[in-house]
């Protein structure tokens, strides 16, 4: 392996580690789980849009 290769490696793992420092497994689900309160709730306004009056 080359030295840049090795570099962009180096780097790339860094980076990653960064990210995880920010985001847990817990904190994803939360916030997955609020996304799908928000998508479900506008099904619904659309649902109750698209009625007919």
């Amino acid at each position: 392996m080359n030295g840049q290769a090795f570099a962009a490696l180096q780097g790339a793992t860094s980076a990653l580690k960064n990210v995880h420092k920010e985001l847990d497994v817990e904190n994803v689900q939360d916030i997955m789980d609020e996304l799908a309160e928000q998508h479900e709730l506008s099904n619904e306004i659309a649902n109750a849009i698209s009625s007919p009056v």
